[in-house]
């Protein structure tokens, strides 16, 4: 029992390694892979919280959570699941507690079992007396995962005004993007709307501050397939930024009939935290 633990350990560090500190900033935080058990479905990561990582409320920073969260239960989801890819169909995060820095977190990590779209929680406890929660997440994938996603996902743009933080995409949707409901696949809409409303997010940023590198972390992503779509149908993808003076960013994304505008196919609702709480801020924009 002990081996079958500290392979299915092993194998969790190393699919944490693999990851790419560009896409996550987890990556360059100072964690311990503490426990791991396949048949419980669980992991627990420990981490230290230092005062750059404690908002004005006393609490963990919500960004720090949530690539934290994403992170280790997108890991853990995959390992689980005999290291099938996946995608994010919903990311949500809450830090109730203050903590003092210097505090030793224990990150509890537990999936689902057996479903195509698995579901995992995390929850941050003290490594000294685990009632003592400061921060909680829960996060939801797609293994259900189209061929074209991300950097190659079919669309083109059809219009945009960054002055107005308004980006509006196009796209002919076809069989491969459709589950077996006939609506749009989850895992599409949150791959589509994670992209490019991140984009359109420091677009829009580097207008308004162009000698600033804009860096943010998601806090809550969400998606909903509202209505069924036949293959072929032409869809505009409108992705509109929010609350832009906030620290917390928020932009949507609607999925449109091109033809039939108030005909809406899915929704997104995406929330990201622009607290810098790596660093990556110091990193200036280079001249052109």
């Amino acid at each position: 029992m002990d081996a079958q633990r500290n392979e299915f350990k092993q194998h969790v560090i190393d699919l944490a390694s693999a990851k790419k500190s560009h896409y996550y900033y987890t990556a360059e935080l100072p964690t311990t892979v503490t426990h791991a058990s396949k048949l419980g479905r669980t992991i627990t990561v420990q981490i230290t919280i230092t005062a750059s990582e404690i908002t004005s409320s006393g609490c963990i920073d919500e960004g720090l959570v949530s690539t934290v969260a994403d992170y280790w239960t997108s890991t853990l989801i995959s390992a689980v699941h005999e290291d099938r890819p996946a995608v994010t169909t919903s990311l949500t995060v809450q830090a109730p507690k203050a903590i003092a820095p210097g505090t030793k977190v224990d990150v509890v990590c537990l999936a689902s079992e057996g479903l195509e779209m698995p579901y995992a929680s995390a929850k941050f406890v003290d490594a000294a007396d685990a009632n003592r929660v400061y921060a909680v997440a829960s996060h939801t994938n797609n293994m259900n995962i189209i061929n074209n996603f991300g950097f190659d996902d079919g669309t083109s743009i059809h219009s945009m005004d960054l002055d107005q933080g308004i980006l509006t995409l196009e796209m002919v949707i076809t069989q491969e993007h459709l589950n077996a409901a006939g609506t749009l696949d989850e895992g599409l809409v949150a791959t589509l709307a994670d992209n490019h409303t991140s984009y359109l997010l420091m677009s829009n940023s580097l207008i308004k501050n162009p000698r600033e590198m804009p860096i943010s972390v998601s806090l809550s992503l969400n998606v909903q397939a509202l209505a069924p779509i036949e293959p072929n149908t032409k869809v505009h993808v409108v992705c509109r930024v929010g609350n832009a003076k906030l620290a917390k960013l928020h932009v949507t994304a609607i999925f449109v009939d091109a033809e039939r505008p108030n005909v809406v196919y899915a929704w997104a609702s995406h929330t990201k935290h622009s607290k810098d709480i790596l660093g990556f801020a110091n990193c200036k924009v280079a001249k052109m």
